[in-house]
């Protein structure tokens, strides 16, 4: 009873499915560009860096302050003049009011805000890059996600064309021992086969949904939500080692980063030489002062004015830091230089090995194809055989299990092949154009 309700559910969900829209995988990965939140935390991280390259962070723009103050004292005073005068008071109060505004610009610091304007470029550059891998690894996940969907339905499909067989098997089986031509053997191990296949059916079905669950999260929405794909795993056009490896060396986002990388390291080592080099600033202001008192020599005094001037610095020495601060520069410009060959190296070794990987799938694709012909036209063979008494079940279900695994590793082929192609396309730069 338990197992009829749980045939009863899956029937369910399967009659849900095919009344859904199919999801085209192009939809898929418009929807997950869109929401999926990896994506836009990556969009956002990229925009950080962009928000942060400004002409005021790399010290090209003045500094400007206001200050005010207001005091007030009460004393108790006695002034004695050298006249003789005596002025004395208590609670007396004196008013002061202090205010400016100062401006302060560093017209030159040994090149060093040319620096650190390249480097806030580099680092906007960097962090589009990052943005790109992240959105690639995605619609990577996206496609395989999407793929082993189809291969699951595939499988399911071959399956139930299992369970089909089966049944014939049964009732040829069961014909025969109507007419005395058998025991209730073969009629009982069909049963047993029939059995087995629906397991494996109610198994697949489970693997299915999770499947699309997956797919859901990455396109950021509910488990539950119900869709239907395409039938067949779409391959693209031929891809050719030399024109992936070009490609992979002007487009991979990770080696575009590494080349960077050696940029920035090439800029921290300009930072550290401006230091050698005096800075230069103009200063001005604007300050208006005013005092009052009730007694003592001024009973109020008021100041207005101008203030302008050029300031400059020149360390001189600072306990050899500014040679300690190039010499590290230099080593991060090598270490940042192996870096990238080290990068370009992996990414060139893993690119080799995927498409060896990938000619080798799709090899496979027309090698297991051949063979699934080969194995149905042995089990027509084999059933009218047994039809006429010439096997018996077991070579019958022999035959059956052969196209089953014939027609699984096909699927499993044609799915490789994709997942290897779009691993290529990712690493080569191309899985999503830039812009």
């Amino acid at each position: 009873m338990q197992n009829i309700k749980i045939i009863m559910i899956f029937l369910v969900i399967g009659l849900k499915a095919n009344a859904q829209e199919i999801l085209e995988l192009d939809r898929a990965i418009e929807i997950a560009l869109k929401n999926n939140y990896s994506i836009i935390i990556a969009k956002n991280d990229a925009l950080l860096a962009k928000t942060n390259n400004t002409l005021g962070n790399a010290g090209f723009l003045p500094n400007v302050g206001l200050n005010f103050g207001q005091t007030e004292n009460i004393n108790d005073t006695r002034q004695v003049f050298f006249n003789g005068e005596v002025r004395e008071g208590d609670n007396v109060t004196i008013s002061n009011m202090n205010s400016n505004l100062q401006l302060q610009w560093t017209i030159f610091d040994g090149f060093h805000m040319f620096a650190t304007r390249n480097m806030l470029e580099e680092f906007e550059k960097i962090g589009e890059l990052n943005a790109r891998i992240r959105i690639d690894e995605t619609i990577s996940q996206v496609i395989g996600t999407y793929y082993a969907i189809v291969q699951k339905q595939k499988q399911i499909l071959a399956i139930k064309n299992a369970i089909e067989i089966s049944t014939e098997r049964k009732r040829i089986a069961e014909e025969r021992l109507a007419i005395g031509s058998s025991s209730g053997l073969e009629a009982l191990q069909a049963s047993v086969d029939v059995n087995a296949d629906s397991s494996a059916l109610l198994r697949q079905e489970f693997d299915l949904i999770n499947t699309k669950a997956a797919l859901n999260e990455l396109l950021a929405r509910g488990p539950e939500i119900a869709f239907a794909v395409t039938d067949a795993i779409v391959m693209g056009g031929v891809l050719k080692y030399e024109e992936l490896l070009q490609k992979t060396q002007l487009q991979n986002p990770e080696l575009l980063i590494a080349q960077r990388n050696t940029r920035i390291a090439d800029l921290s080592l300009r930072q550290a030489r401006s230091s050698i080099l005096p800075t230069v600033s103009v200063v001005s202001g604007l300050h208006y002062n005013t005092m009052e008192a009730q007694i003592g020599i001024l009973q109020s005094n008021v100041n207005r004015g101008v203030n302008y001037g050029l300031t400059a610095s020149w360390t001189i020495f600072n306990g050899f830091t500014q040679k300690t601060r190039r010499q590290v520069a230099q080593i991060e410009i090598m270490n940042n230089d192996m870096a990238r060959h080290q990068s370009e190296l992996r990414i060139k070794n893993e690119l080799y090995q995927l498409y060896i990987a990938y000619v080798t799938s799709k090899s496979l694709v027309d090698i297991e194809q051949k063979n699934l012909n080969v194995a149905q036209r042995n089990l027509n063979v084999s059933t009218e055989r047994m039809k006429l008494g010439a096997i018996n079940a077991l070579e019958l279900r022999e035959a059956q299990r052969s196209l089953i695994d014939a027609e699984f590793r096909l699927i499993m082929a044609e799915y490789e092949a994709k997942l290897t192609e779009t691993e290529l396309l990712r690493l080569s730069g191309q899985l999503i154009l830039p812009g």
